[in-house]
């Protein structure tokens, strides 16, 4: 087991913008790697400055130390391997929320053998997004807690972390851990062309502006008519630039609502 400080990964496409700098030591890592239950074989770094956790170079995956040392270990469990491959998240993605769900059903699972699998999680749970890149598995509406009590204060969590050669894990975690990190995960929702939504949105609205007035002005004298035209289209350049953002934020705001009201097929 290799544990150094020396280049570690630091090339890789901007997704998650997440810049944090790294302050685990040397003495944390050594701790961390004793109950982390990594491959005798593994090849870890610290990071450099400058080094991201969400820009790992090719070959190379990071880890947060919050996981192991809540209480999980490598390769992870079940339940935590399906969730990681079936919404193609990198294990830095999972806020630490979400571990702390994950690690009492899984203590839950191995004391009371009960029989608890992805399709369970996913009847109470989805995964919200919570800042650039990251998820958190979200309770569902109406729907009752399945672990009480794991409100905890996580400040600095996201500035501990190191980087692991994918190579030297032995094949192990092939087939859910993912180095790159997605900023949508399955859940990236295409929004329509804002500025085409304005100019749809800005036609309705005059046709329906010229209807109503045509409809009120009939027994108004000339000069009223003209000014109230007037003001119209002099008020008129002042709300167009805002129309694409106010549009996409109410389609943002719409989207966002019936994703929590969604009934997950799984």
């Amino acid at each position: 087991m290799a544990s150094n400080t020396s280049v570690g990964p630091s090339a890789g496409v901007l997704l998650s913008k997440d810049s944090k700098i790294c302050t685990l030591t040397d003495v944390e890592l050594a701790a961390i790697l004793k109950v982390a239950e990594f491959p005798e074989t593994v090849d870890v770094v610290l990071p450099e400055a400058g080094d991201r956790a969400d820009l790992p170079r090719p070959g190379w995956i990071s880890f947060y130390a919050y996981p192991f040392r809540v209480g999980h270990t490598f390769p992870f469990s079940p339940l935590v391997r399906s969730v990681l491959r079936h919404f193609n998240l990198s294990p830095g993605q999972l806020m630490p929320h979400s571990w702390r769900v994950l690690r009492v059903l899984d203590e839950a699972m191995s004391k009371h053998g009960l029989p608890f699998d992805f399709v369970d999680l996913m009847h109470s749970f989805f995964p919200n997004p919570s800042g650039p890149g990251r998820f958190v598995l979200q309770l569902k509406p109406q729907r009752p807690a399945l672990a009480l009590g794991l409100k905890a204060s996580d400040r600095g969590w996201n500035h501990k972390f190191f980087f692991v050669r994918i190579d030297s894990l032995g094949g192990v975690g092939a087939d859910f851990l993912r180095s790159d990190w997605v900023s949508a995960g399955k859940f990236s929702v295409t929004f329509p062309c804002p500025p085409l939504c304005a100019l749809v949105y800005f036609a309705l609205a005059f046709l329906t502006f010229r209807f109503v007035w045509q409809f009120r002005s009939a027994n108004c004298p000339p000069r009223t008519q003209w000014r109230g035209r007037r003001r119209f289209f002099r008020f008129l350049p002042r709300i167009a630039p805002l129309t694409p953002i106010i549009i996409s934020a109410g389609q943002i705001l719409t989207m966002r609502r019936r994703l929590l009201q969604r009934t997950w097929p799984w």
